[in-house]
């Protein structure tokens, strides 16, 4: 046999060999993409999540409410509502059962902010530490009682009823339930006078049974802007949508869409990630680094290149879907972000902000907030957070 007779057949041989492999690979990723949503949505952290959800009606919160929203796909979703003051209905009351607002939205130009004071909280990294750590502040100031008829709180008088400065949408990150961010609504409530509505997705908290998805938490995300949309108390022009970590995600495909855009006054995300696969990619990198020897580089390659796309089955494409977002957008970086690298939400800003610079007439703004010592969980104690979310809410307002 002739030199190129075996050369063809080794060359052949190979390409049977990684055509197998390949197909072996993506047949592993489409077996264990349920086990890979496990690996992202932790509904079941910490212990109880599923079982204990504190409800600010039980607490005795003034001016709560608890909210069932139901999604177009037959799930219901439990959570809450707070307000500053309970709220009177619109002076005109739509028969479909809307009000009538007027709704604009002017954005005006870039800017980025670096705040370098910070609180002392050294070694904080998780929400519940945060909820108790405001509460203690007096940002939190939870009375015990029973509950008022209809979900609202009956443990002080109601005032004369006002519409809040601005109605937050907020979506939390992968793990526990609304419960767990409580202090943290109440603290956006008494800090910034606006309303908090905050849901669990599907699988989280007391919400139904679900194995959570990117499509099941955007269809999630749908109905709670339906459901809003649809609350006549609700001041439709000024609908502001914010998430954290993964809630970010959630946030920016939700203002990515053509139907929801518009309802959408203007997005806030703090410690995003770009997308699954640049995190994967990074954690990676970083495990390689530790035990992939001299090799670890050639081996890194390997597995970005061609492992990872066939095996990885989850997606959420921020930094693609970012680009889709038109409306006044700030973005809240810790950067000592022990979970998600800080270069992501620098990546997500500078690529909505090149976006925007090229499609869109006038500008909308895009903001970016550093906090040095900002870690994963713990913004909301940092020195200027809760300042920089009421100067970003104040431009939008003017503009």
């Amino acid at each position: 046999m002739s030199a190129v007779s075996v050369a063809f057949w080794i060359l052949f041989s190979l390409g049977i060999l990684l055509l197998v492999l390949s197909a072996f690979l993506y047949y592993v990723g489409h077996r264990t993409r349920l086990d890979q949503n496990k690996m992202l949505y932790h509904p079941e952290v910490p212990s109880e999540s599923r079982d204990v959800c504190e409800s600010p009606v039980q607490l005795g919160i003034p001016n709560a409410e608890d909210i069932s929203v139901f999604t177009a796909d037959g799930f219901t979703l439990r959570g809450f509502m707070l307000w500053p003051d309970r709220p009177p209905l619109p002076e005109k009351v739509l028969e479909d059962g809307s009000a009538s607002c007027a709704y604009s939205s002017k954005e005006p130009t870039t800017t980025a902010v670096t705040f370098g004071d910070h609180a002392d909280v050294k070694g904080i990294a998780s929400s519940n530490v945060v909820t108790r750590t405001l509460s203690r502040q007096g940002l939190s100031n939870v009375e015990r009682g029973s509950g008022g008829s209809h979900g609202v709180s009956a443990s002080e008088p109601v005032k004369d009823g006002r519409m809040p400065s601005f109605v937050l949408l907020y979506f939390h990150g992968n793990a526990g339930n609304v419960g767990h961010r409580l202090g943290l609504a109440q603290a956006f409530v008494e800090r910034l006078g606006c309303a908090v509505f905050m849901v669990d997705y599907r699988g989280y908290g007391f919400s139904s049974e679900a194995v959570p998805n990117q499509q099941g938490l955007e269809t999630d995300a749908e109905a709670c802007l339906d459901y809003l949309w649809n609350d006549p108390r609700v001041p439709k022009d000024r609908i502001y949508v914010m998430g954290t970590s993964l809630g970010g995600a959630v946030a920016i495909h939700l203002a990515s869409s053509v139907q929801y855009s518009r309802r959408i006054k203007a997005v806030i995300i703090e410690n995003t990630f770009t997308s699954i696969s640049d995190m994967t990619s990074s954690i990676g990198e970083t495990l390689l680094e530790q035990y992939g020897g001299r090799f670890h580089r050639v081996l890194f390659w390997l597995f970005n290149h061609y492992v990872k796309p066939l095996v990885l089955q989850l997606r959420w494409r921020n930094v693609q879907a970012i680009t889709a977002v038109h409306k006044p957008t700030l973005f809240l970086s810790g950067l000592r972000d022990e979970l998600i690298p800080p270069s992501h939400m620098k990546q997500l800003f500078t690529k909505a902000q090149m976006m925007s610079d090229a499609l869109v007439d006038p500008k909308p703004m895009r903001r970016l907030v550093e906090f040095p010592e900002g870690m994963h969980n713990n913004l909301p104690l940092m020195s200027g957070y809760f300042e920089s979310i009421q100067a970003f809410v104040d431009t939008v307002s003017r503009s």
